[in-house]
């Protein structure tokens, strides 16, 4: 498993090329786990993600697994 941790712009771009790369020749499940600061900046991610793969032509049956992890904006209250 490879793990990435994104807070900002440029950490989204480099994130999605990784995400691209490894859906696009994973001949197995390849796990990446990408941490966000924020709701708000994992959802730029996803749709970033989408458009990317969609842009080059990343099957839909590949072998990458997401897992995404935020963090509870509940905690931030305290």
């Amino acid at each position: 498993m490879t793990h990435l941790i994104v807070n900002n712009e440029h950490e989204i771009e480099c994130s999605i090329a990784a995400a691209v790369d490894i859906a696009k020749v994973a001949t197995k499940p390849i796990e990446l786990e990408l941490s966000f600061p924020s709701v708000g900046l994992m959802k730029i991610f996803s749709t970033n993600l989408v458009n990317s793969f969609i842009i080059n032509q990343v099957p839909k049956d590949n072998h990458l697994q997401l897992i995404f992890n935020v963090p509870d904006e509940r905690d931030e209250l305290y």
